[in-house]
C-alpha cells in the first residue's frame, strides 16, 4: 500500500462529523416544518369542519323529511316516462335536430359576416376623424368607402335577422319534443330545491385529496382550506411603544362559527356569539368586520395561540381547567389581557362617550348611577361630572341641626345609625385597627366634630306652636308624597332624600319644625320644596318623626380622646413647616379647644370632607383623589399591589380598593398615621363593586 501523506486533520472524522451534522440539520428542518404544520388552531380548523359535516347532515335529513315523497315519486315516473317516450320516437326527434344545429350554424356565420363588416366601418370611421382636418384628400377616400360599405352592413344585418328568426322557429319546434321533460325536470327541483342546495354546501366542505395535497406541509402557502383569518380594522391601532401598527383580529381562526347562528350550544371555541343582532351580524350595530373582537374583549389579536391570545379566566375553577387543558399561564409583558366576562361591558365606553346610559350595558350604567349618587366625582375628577353640586348637606350651621355627641358616634360608624346612608366610613379601619392608631383616629374624630361646631353658625328656630300627633303626622307623611323622595321604616324609595329612620336620636324638635315650614330657611342650596305646611300639619310630622329613634346608637359609649394622642398628631402636623422646638413650642400656646380645632381643620383637610359638605374654612379648597377619567387605561406598573395576593390586573388592583380601600397598607411599615391610606370604606356589595369597577 502506498504511504498516505500527512494532513492537518483526519477526513475519515471529517466525513462522519459532516455526516452527523448534516443529519441533525435534517430532523432540525422536518422538526421546525412538522412544528408549523401542527399548530394549534389547525386542529381546531379540522374539528370545526367536522362538526359542520355533522350539522349541514343533520340539515340535509331535515330538509330530506320536508319533501313531499309522494309527489316525488310521482313526478319522478312521469319524467321517466316522458324520457321513455323520447326515446321511442328519437327517429321523429333526429330530424328538427339536425335542421335546428344547421340553423344555429347559418346564424353563427351571418353573425360572424356582419361583425367583420362592423369593424371595417369601424376603421374608416377612425382613419376619416384622423384625416379629416389634417389631409381633407384622405378623409374623402375614407368617406366614399364608408359610404360604399353602408349597403353591404345593411344587408348583413338583414341577412342576420332572418337567420336568427329561422334558427330560433327551429328551436322552438325541437323544443316541443322535450317541453313535457324539461318542465317535470324544474318541478323535481323545485321540490327538492332545500335538499339540493344543501348538498352543495356539504360537497363544498368535505375533505377531499386536492385539499389534503394544498394543506400538506411545504405546499400550504398557494391555496389551503386550512388557513388563518382576520379582520383589519381601520383607523385603530394598537401600540407597540416604539412603533403603531393597525388592529388587526386573528380571533376568527379558531372562533370560527362567532357570527354564524346554529352553534349555539356547540363547545368552545366555536360557539355562536351570545346576541347576534347587537355583536358582529352584518345587520347588528357591531358587525364583526368594523367592530373585530379585541375592541371589546381585548387580548392579543395578532396571535393565533391560546395562551398568547391572553385570555383571561373568569373563576379559579376555570383557571385550573385551562392549566390542566391548554398550559394556560399570564402572559408576560401583555397589559392589555383579556376582560373577564363580568367586567365586559367597560369596553362600551371607548365607543359610547357622552352618553348618560349606554343601550343593554345594565352594568355599566348602574357603575355610572353608583359613582353619581355616592359622589366620587368631588373627590376624584371623572370626565362627563364637572360642576355636580355636592353629594352631602351643607354643614354651615350644623350647630343648629345636631350635638357634638351625634356627630362623634357619626363618625366612628355611620351605618351604624343609618343603614342605607352614602355617608362612607372614614375611621377605625383596617390600616387604623392598632390601639394607638384607635386612639389618633378618637382624637381626630373629636376635632372634626369641634371644628365643625365652632365654624358654623347658629340659625333661628321656632319651636312648634301646638303639641303634634303622631299618628296624624304618619298619615300626612304617606298622604303628602313624602316617601317619594325619602325612605322610612324599611320602606324604599328614590335616593333624593335621607332616610328619616331614627331622626329623632338625630335632630331636635325645633330643628325639624323650623326645616318643614321652610328648608331653605336652615340652608339656601336645600333642593328640598316648601310644602307649604300649615303649623299644626308641620307639628304632626314633627313629633311623628321625632318617634323614629335608634336606642342603639344613642346608648354608643363615646370614645376617650388622650391628651398624648392628640398632641402626637397636632405635632407631627407642625413639624411638616416647624423645627421640632419651634413645633412643641407652638403646641404650648394651645389649650386643648384650639388643639381639637387645629387637628379638626387638619383632618377635614385630609380627609376631603369639603368635596361632599360646605364647610367653612374651605370654600376653596381642590379635590383630593386622583383623576379616574383614564383609570382603565393607566399602566400597570403604576398601580401599587403592595402585599395583598390579587391579580395583577387593573380590574382586580380596582376591585379590591372600592371592596377594601385601605387594604393595600397591609404588611407595610408605615409609622405616621398622616402617611397611611384615606379612602373611605362605602361599603359597597358585591354587586356594586363590580359595577363600580366596570364603570371606572
Amino acid at each position: 500500500m502506498p504511504s498516505q501523506e500527512p494532513t492537518l486533520y483526519s477526513l475519515k472524522k471529517t466525513t462522519m462529523w459532516f455526516a452527523i451534522v448534516s443529519l441533525v440539520l435534517l430532523g432540525s428542518l422536518v422538526w421546525l416544518v412538522m412544528q408549523d404544520y401542527s399548530r394549534e388552531w389547525k386542529e381546531y380548523q379540522k374539528k370545526f369542519i367536522e362538526l359542520k359535516i355533522e350539522k349541514i347532515k343533520e340539515e340535509l335529513r331535515q330538509a330530506g323529511q320536508k319533501i313531499d315523497k309522494t309527489q316525488l315519486e310521482k313526478l319522478t315516473r312521469l319524467l321517466q316516462e316522458a324520457r321513455n317516450v323520447l326515446k321511442e320516437h328519437r327517429a321523429d326527434y333526429a330530424a328538427p335536430q339536425k335542421e335546428a344545429d344547421s340553423a344555429n350554424l347559418e346564424a353563427v356565420k351571418a353573425k360572424t359576416a356582419h361583425q367583420d363588416l362592423k369593424q371595417f366601418e369601424d376603421s374608416f370611421k377612425f382613419f376619416f376623424e384622423k384625416y379629416q382636418e389634417r389631409d381633407p384628400r384622405k378623409a374623402e377616400e375614407y368617406d366614399k368607402k364608408l359610404k360604399r360599405l353602408q349597403p353591404k352592413i345593411a344587408a348583413a344585418k338583414l341577412t342576420l335577422e332572418q337567420k336568427e328568426k329561422q334558427k330560433e322557429e327551429k328551436e322552438a319546434k325541437l323544443s316541443e319534443f322535450t317541453a313535457q321533460e324539461k318542465k317535470l325536470d324544474k318541478e323535481i327541483r323545485s321540490l327538492e330545491q332545500e335538499k339540493i342546495r344543501v348538498e352543495k354546501k356539504l360537497e363544498a366542505i368535505k375533505p377531499t385529496l386536492a385539499k389534503e395535497i394544498l394543506n400538506a406541509p411545504m405546499i400550504d402557502f398557494a391555496a389551503p382550506s386550512l388557513r388563518i383569518q382576520q379582520v383589519v380594522l381601520e383607523d385603530l391601532y394598537d401600540d407597540y411603544h416604539f412603533t403603531r401598527v393597525n388592529k388587526v383580529d386573528r380571533c376568527t381562526t379558531c372562533h370560527l362559527a362567532i357570527d354564524q347562528k346554529g352553534f349555539e350550544t356547540a363547545p368552545q371555541p366555536f360557539k355562536t356569539h351570545p346576541n347576534l343582532d347587537l355583536y358582529l351580524s352584518a345587520s347588528s350595530p357591531h358587525p364583526l368586520e368594523k367592530t373585530g373582537c379585541t375592541v371589546c374583549h381585548g387580548g392579543n389579536g395578532h396571535s393565533v395561540n391560546f395562551v398568547n391570545a391572553a385570555h383571561t379566566p373568569d373563576s379559579g375553577e376555570q383557571k385550573k381547567e385551562w392549566q390542566k387543558k391548554y398550559h394556560w399561564r399570564p402572559l408576560e409583558k401583555w397589559e392589555n389581557n383579556m376582560l373577564p366576562m363580568k367586567y365586559i361591558q367597560a369596553s362600551c365606553n371607548k365607543c359610547h362617550q357622552n352618553v348618560m346610559n349606554v343601550p343593554q350595558a345594565d352594568k355599566l350604567n348602574e357603575g355610572r348611577r353608583l359613582a353619581e349618587v355616592n359622589g366620587c366625582f368631588t373627590c376624584h375628577k371623572i370626565k362627563g361630572f364637572e360642576n355636580r353640586w355636592k353629594p352631602g348637606p351643607g354643614l354651615e350651621h350644623i350647630q343648629s341641626k345636631v350635638t357634638r355627641e351625634w356627630i362623634v358616634r357619626w363618625l366612628q360608624d355611620p351605618k351604624g345609625f343609618r343603614t342605607g346612608t352614602k355617608m362612607p366610613r372614614f375611621f377605625h379601619l383596617s390600616n387604623t385597627s392598632s390601639p394607638q392608631d384607635r386612639e389618633k383616629s378618637n382624637a381626630a374624630i373629636e376635632g372634626v366634630a369641634t371644628y365643625l361646631l365652632t365654624v358654623s353658625e347658629t340659625v333661628p328656630l321656632t319651636k312648634p306652636p301646638a303639641a303634634g300627633d303622631a299618628q296624624t303626622g304618619e298619615k300626612l307623611v304617606k298622604k303628602l308624597g313624602c316617601l317619594g323622595c325619602h325612605s322610612l321604616a324599611g320602606t324604599p324609595a328614590n335616593d333624593f332624600g335621607p332616610e328619616l329612620s331614627g331622626l329623632g336620636s338625630k335632630v331636635a324638635p325645633e330643628w325639624l319644625y323650623t326645616w318643614l315650614k321652610d328648608p331653605k330657611h336652615y340652608s339656601k342650596e336645600a333642593r328640598m320644596p316648601n310644602l307649604r305646611l300649615s303649623d299644626q300639619e308641620a307639628a304632626d310630622i314633627t313629633s311623628y318623626l321625632i318617634s323614629q329613634r335608634n336606642n342603639s346608637f344613642e346608648n354608643k359609649p363615646l370614645p376617650e380622646v388622650k391628651t398624648e394622642s392628640l398632641d402626637e398628631m397636632i405635632l407631627g402636623y407642625l413639624q411638616k413647616s416647624l423645627t421640632r422646638a419651634e413645633a412643641e413650642k407652638e403646641l404650648n400656646t394651645m389649650n386643648r379647644q384650639s388643639k381639637l380645632v387645629f387637628l379638626g381643620k387638619k383632618i377635614i383637610g385630609r380627609q376631603g370632607c369639603f368635596a361632599c359638605h360646605t364647610i367653612k374654612g374651605f370654600e376653596n379648597a381642590k379635590p383630593i383623589g386622583t383623576e379616574l377619567t383614564t383609570e382603565g387605561s393607566k399602566d400597570l406598573h403604576q398601580f401599587d399591589f403592595g402585599h395583598v395576593e390579587i391579580e395583577h390586573a387593573r380590574y382586580a388592583w380596582i376591585h379590591q380598593k372600592l371592596k377594601e380601600p385601605r387594604i393595600f397598607d397591609k404588611g407595610k411599615l408605615i409609622r405616621e398615621y398622616d402617611d397611611k391610606l384615606r379612602m373611605p370604606d362605602f361599603g359597597f356589595s358585591d354587586q356594586e363593586t363590580e359595577a363600580l369597577t366596570t364603570f371606572v
